[in-house]
């Protein structure tokens, strides 16, 4: 597969969508990954999620993932490069959900908590590490989300929010202290003709910090505000826009072609000025491969101002 940002990526992966019947998910992935579109750095991924909707038709649910890594990573922030690296991680997480809608289904709202564990090394080949740093992150998590989305054959209907928070603390057997809220709501409006659709998300970021050195968030690239270069700027505090009108065509209805506008800019938490955003409008195509397990293959034309020119993302998922 391709992201929209030019990662390639080949190997093994089996997605079991009902597995143990009762809608239980199993996605186990085993992959090389390769930036550049297979011209640049590239490490393996190794990972496994398991997720159980709810327990023999009661209200609670399970999430468990595990994963490493191991790839060659560039080390730079803030537009500085200092380095480069090896960087291997290791990840654990679990979750514990509760539903509070009153039929036996995955829509409606739930809420949900969990931890989760990040131990990472860096073996710098050049350069030093700079702001960034080994060590292990231990988090809470805890969230609500409310999802009444309808799928339909070529398009989604309905409205999904929510809100997650996430807590590491050194008193937490962690080597960082932090905070983290994310709020989203997203609409997937069906417009009059069964081929038109008008898509909506809202994001909100807060963060007082990271792990690893890391800042919180991040925009440009494919999948946050397209027509800005990937990871152009860092801060604490995000916000995003994205609105996207679909349209198919009538004969070939796996096609549909789309107009989009993304707005949104990361703010350091004491110099924050929410007029200062990044809007970018462009168009694109999408094309549904239900053969292989609903893939949408999703290209998209944005206008970048910065570098005076057309910026192409082509990726097999959509944007939200």
């Amino acid at each position: 597969s391709r992201t929209s940002d030019g990662e390639l990526r080949a190997g093994l992966q089996i997605r079991w969508e009902n597995f143990l019947g009762r809608l239980h998910r199993l996605k186990i992935t085993s992959e090389k990954r390769q930036e550049d579109d297979g011209q640049g750095r590239s490490g393996f991924v190794h990972s496994a999620r398991y997720t159980v909707p709810r327990f023999l038709g009661t209200d609670y649910g399970l999430l468990l993932g595990v994963s490493t890594e191991r790839r060659n990573v560039e080390l730079v922030q803030d537009d500085v490069i200092y380095g480069e690296s090896e960087r291997k991680s290791v990840l654990f997480e679990t979750q514990v959900a509760r539903w509070l809608n009153q039929s036996k289904g995955v829509r409606g709202l739930k809420y949900y908590g969990g931890f989760r564990i990040i131990k990472r090394d860096y073996n710098i080949t050049s350069g030093d590490t700079g702001p960034f740093s080994d060590g292990t992150d231990f988090s809470l998590v805890f969230g609500a989300e409310n999802q009444l989305i309808r799928r339909d054959a070529y398009r989604r209907r309905g409205m999904d929010y929510g809100f997650t928070i996430r807590i590491a603390d050194e008193s937490l057997a962690s080597n960082f202290s932090y905070g983290r809220l994310d709020l989203w709501s997203a609409w997937y409006v069906p417009l009059l003709d069964p081929q038109k659709n008008l898509n909506v998300q809202l994001r909100l970021g807060l963060s007082d910090g990271a792990p690893f050195g890391e800042h919180a968030y991040s925009v440009g690239g494919g999948d946050i505000i397209r027509g800005v270069e990937t990871g152009r700027d860092t801060g604490d505090i995000m916000t995003l826009l994205n609105v996207e009108y679909l349209s198919g065509f009538f004969s070939y209805p796996a096609w549909r072609w789309v107009g989009f506008l993304d707005a949104g800019n990361v703010f350091d938490k004491d110099d924050v000025d929410l007029l200062n955003q990044n809007v970018r409008v462009g168009l694109g195509l999408r094309y549904k491969l239900q053969s292989l397990a609903n893939t949408d293959l999703r290209l998209d034309l944005a206008w970048d101002p910065d570098r005076n020119k057309i910026q192409p993302y082509f990726a097999t998922r959509l944007t939200f």
